[in-house]
């Protein structure tokens, strides 16, 4: 003997279920498929609005830059213009500015020595060298050496002469209150050429 299902459920029941599976799964699909359009306009929108952000970026900056290129040859000329005025105040004086003694001068200085004092002697007769009194302090007596043999080498600075050193404390200009660091105090004199 076979056995045999029987549906209880009436058949308008089962139809009407079938239905709604049917339209949920539709509906389902419909709404996914909106939001992947969705989704991919969005996504293009953004792309679209990020690369013209870019490009006023890249204006704002092209821009930035011409301004800059501008500025730069506009002092340009104006270094030009003081260096022929230099070049003129030379000829007549016959002598170095001090401009270019200090910028030489701060060439020469390692970074261990700080100066305190920097005083520069015409001189009485007019064919006198110009002598240059440099006051300050080094963190060691190596620094201070080096300080000095890079002062000899330079041309511009002759005759120099070590007038005194010692052993001293400065204040620390990196901590607060009282701290002092140990320093060694110096005093230098040394002629400036001409050339």
């Amino acid at each position: 003997m076979a056995l045999r299902e029987i549906n209880l459920v009436p058949p308008e029941v089962v139809a009407r279920r079938f239905v709604f599976r049917h339209l949920n799964l539709w509906a389902g699909c419909l709404a996914g498929a909106l939001l992947l359009v969705a989704g991919f306009f969005v996504h293009q929108s953004r792309v679209v609005s990020a690369g013209s952000v870019s490009q006023d970026s890249f204006r704002a900056t092209t821009a930035k830059l011409n301004a800059k290129i501008d500025e730069i040859g506009r002092l340009k000329k104006e270094v030009e213009g003081i260096a022929r005025d230099q070049s003129a105040m030379d000829e007549i004086s016959g002598k170095q500015s001090y401009s270019r003694i200090l910028l030489k001068l701060s060439a020469v200085l390692n970074a261990g020595t700080w100066l305190s004092q920097i005083a520069v002697d015409a001189g009485s007769e007019e064919d006198s060298p110009l002598r240059m009194k440099l006051t300050g302090y080094a963190i060691s007596n190596k620094v201070l050496g080096d300080f000095m043999n890079r002062l000899s080498a330079d041309p511009t600075f002759g005759e120099v002469v070590l007038k005194f050193s010692r052993e001293g404390q400065t204040g620390d200009p990196n901590r607060e209150g009282d701290a002092t660091i140990e320093v060694v105090l110096f005093h230098v004199e040394c002629s400036i050429s001409d050339g």
